[in-house]
């Protein structure tokens, strides 16, 4: 790995250190944050090439950082593939796309409905490398999926890390209808088994 890299990894591994440490409302380090991620490349994660993308494999992660108040790892999804709809209950998830265009798909809970399964569609957008870190929060876009539309790369540094003694756990959902509204239309999600 370059100096340049490793610095920039470790720039990021403190501005993700300092964060945890604080409210997860310091704009300022999510600021620094966002901006830690948006400075790094591919080249600069030097990802492990062994059944990165082979025929018929779907998507696969790399650890790059494991830390008690955050995780940040590299997914690498083939082209066509899906990382299913899922959440990080209680999480702030800085998204970084390295490279390869995604369709990605996010909702959230409908407050008007708690523990209804009613979600609201946040966004649907289609972003690639130079979209810059996306920012996922507790309340927004924090259910979502992505669809690789070529060979992707992206990064996560997910803060908190999944906890299941904490009550952060991975949950995975499946589309299984709409509910029209006065104000629009929800989506009704089920708990499913993941990957």
């Amino acid at each position: 790995m370059t100096e340049r890299a490793t610095d920039r990894i470790e720039e990021l591994i403190r501005s993700a250190e300092s964060l945890a440490s604080k409210s997860w409302f310091d704009r300022a380090g999510i600021a620094r944050t966002r901006r830690a991620m948006d400075r790094l490349h591919p080249e600069d994660l030097e990802p492990d090439s062994v059944g990165r993308f082979s025929p018929g494999r779907g998507w696969s992660s790399q650890c790059v950082c494991s830390h008690s108040r955050f995780d940040i790892g590299l997914f690498f999804v083939p082209a066509g593939q899906v990382i299913p709809l899922h959440d990080h209950p209680f999480m702030t998830v800085f998204q970084r796309i390295l490279w390869g265009p995604f369709e990605i798909r996010a909702f959230d809970w409908d407050q008007r409905f708690p523990w209804s399964g009613l979600a609201r569609s946040t966004y649907e957008i289609t972003a690639g490398g130079d979209a810059g870190t996306l920012l996922i929060l507790p309340a927004y876009g924090n259910l979502h999926t992505l669809k690789a539309l070529e060979d992707g790369l992206f990064l996560d540094c997910v803060m908190p890390p999944y906890d299941e003694s904490d009550g952060r756990v991975c949950h995975y959902y499946g589309q299984v209808g709409t509910v029209a509204t006065t104000d629009g239309t929800l989506t009704r999600l089920e708990v499913v088994d993941g990957p």
